[in-house]
């Protein structure tokens, strides 16, 4: 069964439903606030349980329940989790990593040329002294010298 952040999806029956064996939820990516879930709704009424209750929650993040009444079966979140989509999760780090490279490359750059400035004016005492402030902005470093 699928469960979702807004939990759209439902089993509904229209007679009555006897439970027996396992029920698998599958929750899709999202945050999901402590709470309880519909499942099922059997408008004439519910007999019995499920056995065995498994699905794709991290453990570690909520502790949940599955709860009957006279015709719902609900799913009870004790606390709020966030069900990650490590797909999308694993490309996002891809493209900051990126950038990151990206921005500590113009920073190493800034600093090589810094290091390899040559004074071209010296005083009557034949000191060149050169003094550079350096600006980080979001994404470029400037050099001013």
């Amino acid at each position: 069964m699928g469960l979702n952040t807004t939990n759209t999806e439902r089993l509904l029956i229209a007679g009555t439903a006897s439970l027996a064996g396992s029920l698998y939820v599958n929750a899709t990516p999202g945050y999901y606030s402590a709470g309880r879930y519909t499942l099922i709704n059997a408008q004439g009424g519910l007999t019995g349980t499920f056995s065995r209750f498994t699905n794709n929650f991290d453990e570690a993040a909520s502790k949940y329940r599955l709860g009957y009444d006279g015709k719902d079966v609900f799913l009870y979140l004790d606390t709020p989790f966030l069900e990650v989509d490590n797909v999308n999760t694993t490309r996002a780090v891809q493209i900051n990593a990126s950038g990151l490279a990206s921005i500590y490359n113009q920073q190493v750059a800034a600093y090589q040329a810094a290091l390899m400035y040559d004074c071209r004016m010296y005083d009557k005492n034949n000191i060149c002294v050169s003094v550079c402030r350096w600006a980080i902005y979001l994404f470029r470093s400037i050099s001013i010298c």
